[in-house]
């Protein structure tokens, strides 16, 4: 695991869009009292949507995280971002705290599910005394990269529904000083996450996307939703073990899609091969367009006219052929809802 591969000062640490061409961002105190040290004396807030919940500090917020300033928040039961302290330069946050939905089952064994989604060099510990089994991620030896948030701690969560979710905890890269400080206090935090209301549905079946399509999932597979301002993007995953492979089926709803292979194009990447052939969604003929990532990710994706305004662009990425192919079938039971 790379905990730093998507995760840059700006996105992780901003408390606001635009704060410098919108002017102040209202800073988050810090609270003048003693760090967090159990559920009592903090507030409950829920994460993730309600799937768990977790005692926080006054004058913390649930701020999510954008990938820019036009593109749609991560979907409320993918991640959730709390600030915990805010008050930095340039309006940034000083102390934050990363939930995550894994889409992963327990294996019945969580100290060794937790040595799968370490990083490299990283110590693995139980948290005695939390509200739910939790493995914390001790950081291992290393100087802070002036430009990357500085990681204190994490830990992976036992769900009473046999899931796992992630919490990491970062702090700026020249707080280094106060790292111990700021990982006694994300330890007190993470004893304090338990169960929410929201479950997560696993039966499959007939699954509405938004107002316009509805797809027929297989059991174990989870939908979630990432609403943009005149999009949404819906995207159906497997659930399953730590170390298996992953796959993830992505449809976009919008007036402006665009395949991500020509937005790689768009970036400066290498064009990576890629081969065309014909196909059906949505009862409309179309033109798929296969190619492989750079990560090894079988890609396939298409776009489809949905109206006069909208169009479905959807993108299947597996780590197998069989997994991908599992993945296009699914496409084919999308329909529109009338």
């Amino acid at each position: 695991m790379n905990r730093f591969a998507s995760l840059t000062l700006t996105g992780l640490f901003a408390t606001a869009l635009l704060s410098a061409a919108c002017g102040p961002v209202t800073q988050i105190p810090l609270p003048e009292e003693e760090p967090v040290t159990a559920a009592s004396s903090a507030s409950t807030t829920d994460v993730l949507s309600g799937h768990l919940t977790v005692g926080i500090p006054p004058g913390a917020v649930d701020a999510p995280r954008r990938a820019s300033i036009m593109a749609a928040p991560q979907s409320s039961n993918d991640e959730t971002r709390i600030v915990l302290e805010g008050g930095g330069p340039e309006g940034m946050a000083k102390f934050v705290m990363m939930v995550t939905e894994l889409y992963l089952l327990g294996s019945g064994d969580l100290r060794a599910d937790a040595g799968k989604l370490a990083a490299r060099d990283e110590k693995v510990v139980e948290l005695r005394g939390a509200r739910l089994p939790t493995f914390a991620f001790e950081p291992g030896p290393g100087e802070p990269l002036p430009d990357r948030p500085l990681f204190v701690l994490g830990g992976v969560i036992s769900h009473p529904d046999g899931t796992l979710q992630e919490v990491e905890f970062f702090i700026l890269p020249e707080m280094a000083a106060s790292r111990k400080d700021y990982t006694d206090r994300a330890r007190a935090v993470l004893s304090t996450f338990a169960p929410g209301k929201r479950k997560i549905e696993t039966a499959g079946g007939k699954t509405a996307l938004g107002k316009t399509l509805f797809v027929n999932m297989p059991p174990s597979f989870i939908l979630s939703t990432q609403p943009g301002p005149d999009f949404d993007v819906f995207r159906v995953r497997r659930l399953r073990r730590p170390g298996e492979p992953g796959a993830t089926l992505g449809i976009y709803v919008g007036g402006h899609p665009s395949l991500q292979i020509d937005q790689l194009i768009k970036s400066g990447e290498d064009t990576p091969p890629a081969k065309t052939e014909e196909g059906t969604v949505l009862g409309r003929k179309t033109e798929w367009v296969e190619w492989r990532g750079a990560d090894g990710l079988e890609i396939k994706e298409t776009i489809v006219p949905l109206d006069d305004q909208q169009s479905v662009h959807v993108f299947a990425m597996a780590t197998t052929v069989e997994d991908l192919e599992g993945l296009l079938r699914i496409v084919q039971t999308l329909a529109q809802a009338h």
